[in-house]
C-alpha cells in the first residue's frame, strides 16, 4: 500500500466567494476541463488539484457547480459546506457532538433525535454545527430542518448536489441562549423518489466553559474527544451499463493518523488500488462482483468495511428510470467496519 498522494495546484488563486451563507462544494471532473473555461463559469481564476486517481478536482461554489451540470459537464460533488456565521467560534469555546448512525427514510417527512447531555449542568448554547450524509435524487428538491426540545427550528439552505451527499452547515446561531443538554432532532423530507435516506447525521454544539468540573460525554451525545466508533464503509452506483463511468468512495469515521488504502475484488487485491476511490473509466462485464476496502491507520488497526455489490449489465439494457433510481441512486453500506491484526 501506498500513502495518498498530495494534489498538484495547476492553477491561480481560488475564487474568494464573499456571499452570505455561501455553500462550497468539492468537485471531481471526469473529464479533463480546462482552468481558464473553469475560470470564466465561476468568474475569478480557480484552483485545480489532482488526486491520486488522477482526476481533477476543484473546490467552487455551489451555484457554479449547478452551472456545470446545466451545460452538461461530468463531474461528482465529494462534499459540500455552507457557513450560515463566521467559523470557528472563539477558541475558548467547549463543545460536544452526537452522533446517529442509523438514520431514516425521507419518503414520507421522518425525524431522528440525538440526545446530548455530557455538557456542564446549564451550558448555553453559542453555535451549531450539524453534518448529514445521505442519498436522494437532487439534494436541492429536500427539506431537512434541526430542532430542539422546545420546537426553535433552523432550516437548511438548499444546495445542489446529486444522488450521495455530504453537507456540513457551521455556524448556525438560531438556538444560541438555549440549553445545550436537550434532545436535538434532525427532521427530513424527500422528494418523493425511491431510495432517499438520510444514512448519518452529526450534531456539534459550542458553549462558554472552562474544563473545571466538566464531567464527560454521558448518553448518546459524545463528550469532546469521544468520536463515535470506527468503521468504513463504500459508495457508488450498484448497478451500471456496459462503457458506464463508475467511482467507488471509500467513507470512513475515527481513524487515527495517516491511513493506507487496498480495494479488494470478489477475496482479492486489486492491484495498484491504493487510494480512497476506486474508478472504472469504463464499465465491463469483468467489474461485477464484491468490493471490500481495507484502510490501516496510525494504531496499526486493520479495518475491514462490508462488501459492496456492483452489477453490470450491457449498454441499453436499464431503461433512464433504472439508471437513475437503481444505478446512479448510491446505497451507503452502514455496518461498522470489522478490525482485523495488522497483516504481515
Amino acid at each position: 500500500m501506498i500513502k495518498c498522494a498530495i494534489p498538484l495546484v495547476v492553477a491561480g488563486v481560488f475564487f474568494a466567494f464573499a456571499a452570505s451563507a455561501a455553500t462550497i462544494s468539492e468537485v471531481r471532473f471526469n473529464e479533463e476541463i480546462s482552468p481558464e473555461w473553469l475560470a470564466e463559469i465561476v468568474g475569478a481564476p480557480v484552483v485545480i488539484q489532482r488526486g491520486v486517481d488522477g482526476m481533477q478536482r476543484a473546490s467552487l461554489p455551489n451555484d457554479a457547480v449547478r452551472e456545470l451540470h446545466a451545460r452538461g459537464t461530468s463531474f461528482d460533488v465529494f462534499r459540500t459546506h455552507t457557513e450560515v456565521a463566521p467559523f470557528p467560534p472563539d477558541k475558548s469555546q467547549k463543545d460536544i457532538t452526537g452522533y446517529d448512525g442509523v438514520g431514516f427514510a425521507l419518503n414520507p417527512a421522518n425525524s431522528a433525535d440525538i440526545i446530548i447531555s455530557g455538557a456542564p449542568a446549564g451550558a448555553e448554547v453559542s453555535s451549531v454545527t450539524a453534518r448529514i450524509r445521505g442519498t436522494a435524487a437532487f439534494a436541492e428538491d429536500c427539506t431537512f430542518e434541526l430542532r430542539d426540545a422546545a420546537a426553535n427550528t433552523y432550516t437548511f439552505p438548499t444546495w445542489f448536489d446529486m444522488i450521495d451527499f455530504d453537507h456540513t452547515v457551521t455556524g448556525i446561531t438560531t438556538f444560541n441562549g438555549r440549553p445545550v443538554n436537550q434532545t436535538w432532532t434532525l427532521w427530513g423530507q424527500g422528494s418523493n423518489v425511491a431510495g432517499e435516506w438520510v444514512n448519518e447525521w452529526w450534531v456539534t454544539i459550542y458553549y462558554a466553559g472552562s474544563d473545571e468540573g466538566e464531567p464527560e460525554g454521558e448518553g448518546e451525545g459524545e463528550g469532546e474527544g469521544e468520536p463515535p466508533p470506527p468503521s468504513v464503509r463504500i459508495t457508488g452506483p450498484r448497478r451500471a451499463e456496459v462503457g458506464q463511468s463508475i467511482t467507488l468512495v471509500g467513507q470512513w469515521t475515527s481513524l487515527v493518523g495517516e491511513l493506507d488504502f487496498e480495494w479488494h475484488k470478489d477475496g482479492s487485491e486489486i492491484i495498484g488500488a491504493e487510494g480512497p476511490e476506486y474508478h472504472i473509466p469504463f464499465a465491463d462485464f469483468a467489474d461485477a462482483g464484491d468490493y471490500v476496502l481495507f484502510i490501516e491507520d496510525e494504531s496499526k488497526a486493520l479495518w475491514e468495511s462490508d462488501p459492496f455489490t456492483l452489477e453490470v449489465f450491457p449498454e441499453g439494457s436499464l431503461p433512464t428510470g433504472s439508471l437513475l433510481m437503481l444505478g446512479l441512486l448510491a446505497v451507503v453500506i452502514t455496518g461498522a467496519g470489522v478490525r482485523h491484526n495488522r497483516r504481515s
